[in-house]
Order: structure tokens, then C-alpha cells, then sequence
């Protein structure tokens, strides 16, 4: 196992892999030829059905021990896109098999703690570095110019579980608060199991786990940080309730995937907490008091993802406990949009990501109008 709690591949698992090596071109050329036709890929450009091909096909297609396998770690991925971006290594250890890897300059006024998604399987994707760059980026280039840190935590994967990843985002905060940053400037965001950790912790700060270290959250107003924003965020790890969701077969990621990598998780944690890492299992009571958490909070979705209906249900539950929770549905977009949008080189941003940048930018959440939600039918 290593630093980061992954699996060890035995042989067998690791001899089947070379196979699906000389599977994925053929599954790629398929739905290359077949997009003009097919209801999942006719909207996309080329890049980017060949990038949601291969990721749906190997995520489909392997154990969690051969996904492991086929990807570096967090920390490796990091510095991988740290070098193809031309920027040098920004790392802080936190010990526990944690660590603080920043995008761009180490900043202190203005912080953005982002847990990356991956089913508490997979490690950081060059893609979602890239896409906190550009919303870097984007920020500076506003009148104002705009400037804010971002940094992502390194935590256990599979087979670590609850609370391992839940410590680490304490210890993750708690260094962030060291430097003397004020919780008014800390945005903690993340998407699926990413977005997943982050509701851990709200439900540790509202119902102390026993045997955790106490939460650096403060249920004091006038202590809440600036924001929470969860994309796409990985409700329900023992399986998709609303299994009827009409277009969740377009989405890149599976049901039966989520199910496998969420049964496994769940697997070591004591039904007695699942309440913890399953958003589904919220409620108005349990997450009464988030209000006092965040001055803000945006959740997104995709139209086309198959927890569409958990996450609308989700953020019901959210909206019912915050005063001010900004809530938009991208038309066609699948789990975790606006992250798998910067596997390819994108241009035009989408609407959502947009919205969310300039959520960011308003700062105090004063705004004149709500932005309209790309809905779909029953939403």
C-alpha cells in the first residue's frame, strides 16, 4: 500500500491490463465514427469523445485496484501538470499521509481548498488542476484583477474510509488557519467524493464523531467562511435511488460504477455513520446550523448525469438551511461538468463555470438578480 492508501495490485489483476490497453483504441474509433449518431456523443467535439470514451470504458472496465494502477498518485499527477504547465511544485506536508499542493503561488489573503473528486479511488486528474487554473486566471482578468490561492488536499484513497480523508481536510484547514487567514476568506469547494469529504466535515462540526479531532469549522456566525461550493457532489455511495433518471445513461460515469466504488467505501463504515458520507441520508434537522458554517454556497449538476435527481434533492435539503445557496443544472452536461470540460483544450467556457467564477468574484454574495437554472423537464 502506499503513502496514500492504495491498493496493492495482485498479478492476475495486473496481467489483464495490457488487454484493455488493446481494447481502448477500438472503443475509442467506435465512438469517433458512431458520435453523429449517438444521443451521448453528437453534441461533443471530436477531443472531447475520445476523452469521455476512454474514461468511461476504463472506469467501467477494472477493479479498483487496476484503476489505481493505471494512474500516478495525487502528489505525482500534481507535479506531472506542474511541469507541463511550466509552474514549479508548491507543497505543504501535513503529515498523515496529507498534503497541500498549490496551484500557481502559495496566497494567504485569499483561499480556495479544493478536495478533488475521484470516488475515493482515483487521485488528482491533470484536468481538474487545469481547471482551477483557469478559474485563476479568469479571476485576474477581471476589472478588479482578482487574486486568489488555491489549494488542493492530497488525502487517502482506497482503501482508506471514514474518517480517514475527514482528518486530513481537518488538518488541512487547521494549517490554513495557522498561517493567519481569516475564515471570511476561505472557500472550501470540491467535486463528487471530493464534495463528499467536505460534507463530512460539516456533518462532524453539527454531530461530533467520536475519536475525531475537533472540527476548525466555528458554529459562530461571525466566524463562517466565505463560501462552499460542491460540484457535482456524491450523494448517495450505496446507489442511485432515482435509478429513472431518463438520460443517466449518457452519463460518463455509471451507476453501476458509483455503486461499486461507493459499496466499498461504505464497506468498513459502521451503518450507524453512514449518515456522515451519504448526503441522501440528510436531513433539515441534521444539517440545521450549516447557515452559521457559510455566508454562501453554489452546487451544480449536470442535466445528463445519473444522480441528477439526488443532487436536486440534495440541495432541496441545502436550501431549506441556508438562506443563500445558488443552485444550477448545466443542460447536457454529465457528472462532474465543468471539471471533465478541461480534459480537452477548451476555449469557450460554459455557463456554469462562469457562473461560478463570477460567484467567486462577488465576494460578499450582493447580487441583483439569481441566475437563470439550465433545467430540464421535472427539475
Amino acid at each position: 500500500m502506499s503513502h496514500n492508501g492504495q491498493n496493492s495490485t495482485t498479478f492476475k489483476e495486473k496481467a489483464k491490463l495490457p488487454l484493455l490497453g488493446l481494447q481502448l483504441p477500438f472503443v475509442i474509433t467506435y465512438n469517433v465514427l458512431n458520435s453523429p449518431w449517438s444521443k451521448r456523443n453528437k453534441k461533443k467535439p471530436l477531443n472531447r469523445v475520445m476523452f469521455d470514451s476512454a474514461l468511461r470504458f476504463i472506469s467501467s472496465n477494472t477493479t479498483i485496484k487496476q484503476m489505481q494502477a493505471l494512474g500516478d498518485s495525487t502528489h505525482m499527477s500534481y507535479r506531472k501538470w506542474c511541469k507541463s504547465a511550466n509552474m514549479s511544485p508548491v507543497v505543504d506536508e501535513l503529515g498523515d499521509g496529507a498534503r497541500l499542493l498549490w496551484i500557481g503561488p502559495r496566497r494567504m489573503d485569499r483561499v480556495v481548498l479544493y478536495c478533488h473528486g475521484g470516488g475515493f479511488v482515483g487521485a488528482l486528474g491533470d484536468f481538474q488542476a487545469t481547471f482551477w487554473k483557469r478559474v485563476q486566471d479568469e479571476l485576474a482578468h477581471k476589472q478588479d484583477r482578482q487574486k486568489i490561492g488555491v489549494a488542493v488536499l492530497e488525502y487517502s484513497l482506497s482503501p482508506a474510509t471514514f474518517p480517514t480523508q475527514l482528518n486530513q481536510l481537518i488538518l488541512a484547514m487547521r494549517h490554513i488557519l495557522s498561517k493567519g487567514v481569516l475564515p471570511s476568506n476561505i472557500y472550501l469547494a470540491g467535486d463528487s467524493a471530493g464534495a463528499n469529504i467536505i460534507y463530512q466535515l460539516i456533518g462532524h462540526t453539527l454531530h461530533p464523531v467520536s475519536g475525531v479531532s475537533a472540527s476548525p469549522l466555528s458554529k459562530e456566525e461571525s466566524k463562517s467562511l466565505a463560501g462552499l461550493i460542491m460540484i457535482s457532489p456524491w450523494t448517495s455511495l450505496a446507489g442511485i435511488r432515482h435509478s429513472d433518471v431518463a438520460d443517466g445513461h449518457l452519463d460518463i460515469m455509471t451507476a453501476k460504477t458509483l455503486g461499486y466504488w461507493g459499496r466499498s467505501y461504505l464497506s468498513n463504515v459502521p451503518k450507524s455513520q453512514h449518515v456522515y458520507v451519504q448526503p441522501s441520508l440528510s436531513t433539515t434537522s441534521w444539517l440545521s446550523g450549516v447557515d452559521k458554517l457559510f455566508e454562501r454556497i453554489f452546487i451544480t449538476a449536470g442535466s445528463s448525469e445519473a444522480m441528477r435527481d439526488d443532487i436536486v434533492a440534495f440541495n432541496e435539503t441545502f436550501e431549506r438551511v441556508h438562506p443563500d445557496v445558488e443552485f444550477l443544472v448545466q443542460q447536457d452536461g454529465i457528472h462532474n461538468e465543468p471539471m471533465f470540460e478541461h480534459g480537452v483544450k477548451l476555449k469557450k467556457l460554459s455557463h456554469v463555470t462562469e457562473a461560478m467564477i463570477d460567484w467567486l468574484a462577488e465576494g460578499d454574495g450582493t447580487t441583483d438578480s439569481k441566475r437563470e437554472t439550465y433545467s430540464q423537464p421535472g427539475l
